[in-house]
């Protein structure tokens, strides 16, 4: 019994004992550098694999874990890093590792082999502020660590920078730009009196504040004014970068700013800006050139949405796991697809004009738009109802036409009203290809649907036909319409034709029934062309 007793004190004096090695600072790196690339989120040679601590103390396949804790004599781990034989001695076909760094993986085996969490996802601990040193250049915490380390490296404090350096620095700090000449003659002269923190406070509330940090913000959002890929065309997102710097400049708290850049839509009763925010997400490159496949580009996108969310909130190279299991950080292949089930639910498609949109104006514009809208609203004629009252359309260009037509621009698919909702029922409707031969609209519900309309100018006598099929651009035509001449060149206002050369065209099509895609195609006689003619607001009903 006394024997059994000396055993488990020895036992218990043994696991309580300080560890001299640490598996993060010690181990992962020798792992990381020398073994990770076969033994790994890519690859798991001989079923061993070190990424995760259940799989590197799981059974290989030889039958047994390749570390046995608290023994490294008996761990296949240690025993292929000093085997004689170069075909087994590992890391294969590599330098032998040092004796330093294999001492350190027996140490850490005896030790209990204790897995650390990747430094990175740890909690950060509170250390002991080192002892204040004997000199008057220390005015902040930070100020002991920093001559602390110079201590260590036998390196002197440098010398104070006279005023106006310093004021240089605090304006390319916070503003991003230096002070004018005249600027730094006044700081100076007052700096005395009021002292740094009044022009600290002073920088702080300049809109070149937000300006300044914003764009580091936007460089991680990949902002742009235009789509990327083929054409690079347009892009009308600047909305999001002013929503930016704004919540820089009002100091948002970062959960805040983070909720409503990746989840602003999800809130009770979203505002405008927080609808503006999530277009984080909407920076995406799309490639809406003719020909390409959508869904292949709007999978990318989904893919684009993953990465950027994890490397931007988390620091971590997620687009890695995409194919594998993180070599380095803590992410299973299976992680990523389940991330990326959060951002395949999105609505939008890589079209040309994607959806879904928030039109929006800058705020002097916002009133005068909505008056606008509701004087047409209030000047349309009832019944609203297009079989009574079929000059309804006629009538609401001329109500166009009597006011600032650009500005309504925006508001011809989306607005809510009266009459729009009952000419675009569909608010879903989007552009295919602008540079093609035909175009798409999607999930068209087709009840009680008779008859297609649009408007189009061209100074042409027979500018083309479009033909309409749904679902495929192979199926039957459901209807054809004539292009014919609209008006002159002379007409034309920049790319926009004048507002009298746009004409109504409008066919019935044949009975159909449910919800189906639409294409239209265009011809000139039998050949398929892109379209000679402006084509604007296309209509079902």
């Amino acid at each position: 019994m006394v024997g059994v007793a000396l055993t488990l004190i020895l036992l218990l004096g043994s696991c309580q004992r300080e560890r001299t090695i640490s598996f993060n600072d010690d181990i992962r790196p020798i792992l990381n550098d020398k073994c990770l690339r076969c033994h790994g989120g890519v690859r798991a040679s001989g079923g061993f694999s070190l990424l995760f601590e259940t799989d590197a103390f799981d059974t290989t396949d030889s039958g047994r874990p390749a570390i046995v804790r608290g023994n490294h004599a008996k761990s296949t781990l240690y025993q292929r890093l000093i085997e004689t034989d170069p075909e087994l001695r590992m890391p294969h076909e590599s330098a032998p590792l040092s004796e330093i760094d294999i001492e350190k993986i027996a140490t850490w085996i005896d030790e209990g082999a204790v897995w650390e969490e990747h430094w990175a996802y740890l909690p950060p601990q509170q250390i002991e502020t080192p002892s204040i040193p004997d000199n008057d250049s220390v005015h902040n915490a930070i100020d002991i660590f920093v001559q602390e380390a110079l201590k260590d490296k036998g390196l002197p404090v440098s010398a104070r920078a006279d005023t106006l350096t310093l004021i240089r620095r605090l304006y390319l700090d916070l503003l991003g730009l230096p002070p004018g000449s005249d600027e730094l003659t006044k700081i100076e002269g007052t700096l005395a009196k009021d002292g740094w923190d009044s022009l600290i406070d002073t920088l702080l509330t300049s809109p070149h504040f937000g300006e300044s940090w914003a764009s580091l913000w936007l460089d991680l959002a990949r902002y742009a004014d235009t789509k990327g890929y083929e054409k690079d065309s347009n892009r009308e997102i600047w909305r999001y970068r002013d929503w930016v710097i704004q919540a820089f400049n009002d100091d948002m708290p970062f959960d805040q700013f983070t909720i409503e850049q990746l989840a602003g839509d999800m809130l009770p009763n979203p505002t405008e800006d927080q609808l503006i925010a999530t277009a984080f997400h909407r920076n995406a490159i799309a490639n809406d050139e003719g020909g390409t496949d959508d869904e292949e580009f709007r999978v990318a996108s989904v893919i684009d949405r993953v990465n950027t969310t994890y490397e931007v909130w988390q620091g971590a190279t997620m687009s890695c796991v995409q194919c594998h299991s993180h070599p380095y950080d803590p992410f299973r292949h299976k992680d990523y697809y389940t991330s990326m089930a959060y951002f395949n639910n999105v609505v939008d498609r890589d079209l040309y004009n994607e959806q879904p949109k928030l039109l929006s104006y800058a705020d002097e514009t916002s009133a005068y738009v909505a008056e606008q809208v509701q004087w047409i609203n209030e000047h349309l004629p009832e019944p609203y109802d297009l079989e009574l009252n079929p000059n309804m359309h006629t009538t609401f260009q001329s109500l166009l036409d009597s006011l600032d037509y650009t500005y309504l621009e925006a508001e011809e698919f989306q607005v809510s009203g009266n009459y729009i909702e009952l000419i675009w029922p569909d608010l879903d409707m989007v552009w295919q290809v602008m540079d093609s031969n035909w175009i798409k609209f999607e999930s068209i519900d087709f009840t009680d649907v008779e008859s297609l309309g649009f408007y189009a100018a061209t100074a042409l006598n027979h500018a083309g036909d479009i033909s309409i099929h749904l679902d495929s651009l192979n199926s039957e035509a459901i209807g054809r319409v004539k292009v014919t001449r609209t008006g002159t060149w002379d007409g034309w206002q920049g790319s926009r034709p004048s507002h009298d050369l746009v004409k109504e065209f409008v066919t019935e099509i044949q009975p159909v029934s449910g919800v189906h895609d639409v294409y239209f195609r265009f011809w000139l006689g039998d050949t398929y062309i892109q379209h000679l003619f402006y084509l604007d607001r296309i209509f079902f009903y």
